[in-house]
């Protein structure tokens, strides 16, 4: 459904986040599937994974997966976008790091 909504380009997950923490926007998607939305006040960009909020965008290059289940989806559609740099983990564990598992 997402994919029908947009007919250009997505931003790179740095300028999406960038766009959201800075209030540019209220939300970014970066993929049909990965979607960065505002959150409560003075809080970090959530991020969504379809319909469904997973976790929080530490930085431009860190995730922290709230929803395990979706660790490795992320990292899978993060490689299949070539963002190479972005980490995820999962919240109070360790996660796994694209970086780490690169081929």
């Amino acid at each position: 459904m997402a994919a029908h909504l947009f007919d250009g380009e997505f931003p790179t997950f740095k300028n999406a986040y960038s766009s959201v923490e800075n209030h540019r926007a209220i939300s970014r998607a970066i993929s049909p599937d990965i979607f960065l939305s505002i959150g409560a006040k003075d809080s970090r960009p959530l991020v969504w994974y379809g319909t469904i909020p997973v976790g929080v965008a530490e930085s431009e290059e860190n995730v922290l997966v709230q929803v395990p289940e979706f660790e490795q989806e992320l990292l899978d559609s993060f490689r299949d976008l070539k963002e190479k740099k972005i980490s995820v983990r999962i919240e109070n564990g360790k996660g796994l790091d694209d970086n780490e598992n690169a081929e």
